[in-house]
């Protein structure tokens, strides 16, 4: 069969070499995507078996490079829980002699995994770690199994503590990543009961459960206050809109497990925000406003952070207008520095430099520290003071404050930068791929308007204009986003010219 591995395309069959070199690059990723088997849900028992057996037999531990692809914790994690999903669900008779080496092979591969937590890095991945050691401490038997299940939920009490925010967001501060934490919730969810209704429970799983009740209740009303209208996550930090199940499907498991979300209220009107997380927005009909007003990530794990203080995104009459930029890859390089710079997103630059220090894949070093200065919502929308010190190191150390007022259909935006020695100061909008911009007019007072149009979108749905007033001089430039990892595609964003530090101008953005 043909998989794709993050962009990259590859053949994946019967005795196929598993450890190709030509995937031993950057982060492995693509290579970590082949070993993670997902793809073998899409494919009939029978293949399913074959592929499965086949990488027991030929993919040993500790060959090279085996921590970074084939046996690295989070890759096993996955597999390990594809693998028992296709034995759990596809009618599989448990006397089928072939079944014998796969569940030896998983029993190995969750004995390594018990060695080799990943506790170091936390976060999503040691939760991925715990879902693979709840599901097979679930669905094997014996004392090894029941060990396993002891060692999870011991561990799981920690990192709801830890991960989980008081106002429901992971505290990496990523709405994909969100997604992807409550599907691994679900799924130790649907472990524990099993656990539970056979009778053959530990003490501790029954608070575990309750745990986790309460913990997807929570998250459920953040899940459904980041999914933007088309249905898919805001892209704040590092994500796709693909790269998880869209909210509304977990949503709806949440459902029939009669788990709901805390809150009451629809995610449908009026101002909201998430105060732990750092995220402030309006929603409306059709339309969602979100803001980045806090850290880059959590203090001690920052690695899926961008340089967005202060950036917006905005979706109105149910198309996105206002974007983030989005991620092609992991790998260290100018893409991925694109990815997490500033300059790719819809804030403030002093003298083009990034807001917190960026490098290698997933370092931060300095980090900018956001204060919210006012939040004040209405039943027409809010206001928002914000600002950051991101730039302090710089001469004159510059502050960026930025100012909001929203309303349905409608932003209102002041920039400041006060303090700075002279630097040259940028903000920028970026546009999503199907909004053009049809003209940029220069006025008399020094100001500029530029018209946008968003083009006709799928199912016949009209198009229609937008326009922007910048009280500075402003121009439209070519560059691209990745609403997907592995796919780019080209787009458009409007820079203003604030002049030198210390500065100020406004722009306005409308529907039309």
């Amino acid at each position: 069969m043909t998989v794709d591995l993050v962009g990259t395309t590859w053949t994946v069959d019967v005795g196929i070499d598993w450890n190709p070199r030509s995937l031993d690059r950057g982060t492995h990723l693509e290579k970590l995507n082949l070993h993670y088997m997902e793809y073998l849900l899409r494919l009939e028992p029978e293949d399913a078996l074959r592929l499965m057996a086949d990488w027991a037999s030929q993919v040993p531990p500790y060959l090279p490079t085996y921590w970074k692809d084939t046996w690295n914790s989070y890759s096993l994690s996955i597999r390990v829980v594809t693998w028992l999903d296709v034995l759990t669900s596809r009618s599989i008779s448990a006397g089928d002699p072939r079944l014998a080496p796969i569940v030896q092979s998983i029993a190995a591969q969750v004995r390594f995994l018990e060695r080799n937590l990943e506790t170091d890095i936390g976060g999503n991945h040691l939760m991925k770690n715990l879902r693979a050691l709840l599901r097979a401490g679930s669905c094997l038997a014996g004392q090894e199994a029941d060990r396993w299940t002891r060692r999870a939920l011991g561990l799981l009490e920690r990192e709801l503590t830890d991960q989980i925010l008081p106002d429901g967001m992971h505290f990496e501060l990523s709405p994909s990543y969100h997604l992807q934490v409550m599907e691994d919730l679900m799924d130790m969810r649907r472990s524990v009961k099993s656990l539970v209704d056979a009778g053959t429970a530990p003490a501790q799983a029954f608070a575990a459960l309750q745990r986790l009740d309460g913990t997807l209740r929570l998250m459920a009303g953040v899940a459904s206050t980041m999914t933007h209208p088309d249905g898919t996550p805001s892209l704040m930090a590092d994500g796709g809109m693909h790269m998880a199940a869209p909210a509304a499907e977990v949503l709806e498991w949440l459902a029939r497990a009669q788990i709901r979300a805390s809150s009451d209220a629809p995610p449908g009107s009026g101002p909201w925000r998430l105060e732990c997380a750092g995220y402030a927005g309006l929603r409306a009909d059709g339309e969602l406003l979100v803001v980045d007003c806090g850290p880059v990530g959590a203090p001690h794990l920052p690695a899926h952070g961008h340089g967005d203080a202060l950036a917006v995104e905005w979706s109105v009459r149910g198309r996105r207008v206002l974007i983030d930029p989005g991620v092609f890859e992991y790998h260290a390089g100018p893409r991925r520095a694109y990815a997490r710079s500033t300059a790719a997103h819809s804030t403030l630059t002093v003298a083009d430099a990034d807001q917190s220090e960026f490098w290698s894949a997933f370092r931060v070093g300095r980090r900018a520290n956001v204060s919210v200065e006012r939040w004040q919502p209405s039943a027409a929308g809010f206001v928002l003071i914000a600002s950051h010190d991101g730039y302090r190191h710089a001469p004159g150390g510059p502050i960026h404050r930025r100012s909001i007022r929203a309303v349905p259909g409608r932003i209102e935006v002041r920039d400041e930068v006060i303090g700075g020695a002279r630097q040259p100061v940028h903000s920028r909008l970026l546009l999503a791929p199907d909004v053009s911009v049809t003209s940029i007019r220069e006025r008399g007072d020094g100001g500029s308007t530029a018209h946008l149009r968003v083009a006709a979108g799928p199912g016949g749905n009209d198009g229609f204009s937008l326009s922007v007033e910048s009280s500075v001089r402003m121009r439209a430039e070519p560059t691209h986003c990745c609403q997907d990892f592995g796919v780019s595609v080209g787009t458009q964003r409007l820079v203003m010219e604030l002049g030198g530090a210390p500065c100020a101008a406004t722009w306005t953005v409308s529907a039309e």
